[in-house]
């Protein structure tokens, strides 16, 4: 399986989203700043509890696989 890492902007991502493409979506952010506002259909999972097992727990085996896996924060520094 080949893997790949690339960052892209809020709007990219928007458009993604626009267009209907199916993706998983993760912030990384703390509870309290996702619960005070996150992008809908987004999952919390906390930076410190990220890791592989976390994801597939979350979001199921498929995980990335078949769908774009996309990381969010705030600024971006986290993700």
């Amino acid at each position: 399986m080949q893997e790949t890492v690339r960052h892209i902007s809020a709007n990219d991502l928007h458009e993604f989203m626009r267009q209907g493409t199916s993706l998983n979506l993760v912030d990384v952010r703390s509870p309290d700043e996702f619960n005070s506002h996150h992008v809908s259909g987004s999952a919390n999972l906390p930076l410190d509890k990220l890791n592989g097992c976390s994801v597939t727990e979350l979001l199921g085996n498929e995980a990335g696989k078949n769908q774009p896996l996309f990381l969010m924060c705030a600024s971006g520094k986290r993700s």
